[in-house]
């Protein structure tokens, strides 16, 4: 056997905060600056014949390889910031 190529998937859900802010940039034009961050907690990892849950809930695991050294495998995130940054102008009169 060589290396097989499959996708691995995941229902991943997760929880954001944020704020943003708007500076005056002209009489019909602002600035538009908004930051966040999202949190995603620990998912079930499916791939092949194969998951790896955070509650230890495997089905057909690899000897000596659990959700955490698949969760580092594919790098899922769990904290990510957000910025958004623009311009916003209104049309008409």
């Amino acid at each position: 056997g060589g290396n097989e190529d499959f996708d691995v998937t995941s229902a991943h859900w997760g929880l954001g905060v944020g704020t943003e802010s708007r500076f005056v940039l002209g009489s019909r034009t602002w600035l538009v600056v908004d930051a966040g961050l999202d949190w995603f907690p620990g998912a079930r990892l499916q791939g092949h014949d194969t998951s790896y849950s955070p509650d230890g809930d495997d089905v057909n695991p690899r000897e000596d390889y659990q959700y955490g050294d698949a969760d580092d495998a594919i790098n899922q995130p769990k904290w990510r910031p957000v910025l958004l940054i623009g311009v916003q102008r209104r049309l008409g009169g």
